[in-house]
């Protein structure tokens, strides 16, 4: 089980996003958001969308065989601009 992280992107603004400060990586699979287990990708969304701008949670991905803990402060999801 997990959400499999395919690409992480830099915000809008050209800035580095929450995911990759935090360091996450293509390839990571995000088993816990904040101690919460993470079965698909709909979890995922679901538990970040929950999460207080601002907060910084552990997440627990599985990478090259070994689980990894990483610090995630989440900000706001940027708008479609026209």
């Amino acid at each position: 089980f997990g959400a499999l992280v395919r690409a992480v992107v830099r915000n809008r603004d050209g800035q580095a996003s929450p995911a990759q400060k935090a360091g996450i990586i293509a390839g990571d699979i995000i088993l816990r958001w904040d101690s919460r287990p993470i079965r698909t990708s709909t979890d995922l969304f679901s538990v970040v969308a929950l999460t207080d701008i601002g907060a910084t949670v552990d997440v627990v991905v599985f990478r090259d065989g070994l689980e990894v803990t990483l610090a995630v402060t989440v900000d706001e999801r940027p708008t479609a601009t026209s």
